[in-house]
């Protein structure tokens, strides 16, 4: 997922943070994945329900313990998956696309 970055600005010619349509193209014509749009909906939503960011939203938990996370290995299943989520968004400096999904859920 790190070279997502490296091709949305390098290869893909981005230079706005925003310009989601050009991740799921990627997405869709070089790695064949169909994104579920939904899966950002969830972490503008749903709180982490255990460690020292219990009760925050999955999306407002800060880089370095989403890294601390990354290095220790992130739970199994769906949270683990949004949390990987939101690393990769962090890390590669996409958090445009986070703001802007919760500005679409809150109205």
């Amino acid at each position: 997922m790190l070279y997502f970055g490296y091709y949305l600005f390098y290869k893909a010619g981005c230079t706005e943070t925003t310009d989601v349509i050009k991740y799921y193209l990627y997405l869709y014509d070089v790695e064949n994945i169909r994104p579920d749009s939904q899966i950002l909906v969830d972490i503008v939503q749903t709180k982490m329900p255990f460690g020292k960011y219990k009760g925050t939203l999955i999306s407002d938990i800060p880089i370095s313990y989403l890294e601390w996370m990354h290095n220790k290995g992130f739970p199994p299943g769906k949270l683990g998956m949004m949390l990987a989520t939101v690393y990769e968004i962090k890390i590669n400096g996409l958090t445009d696309i986070i703001f802007k999904v919760k500005r679409a859920v809150r109205g």
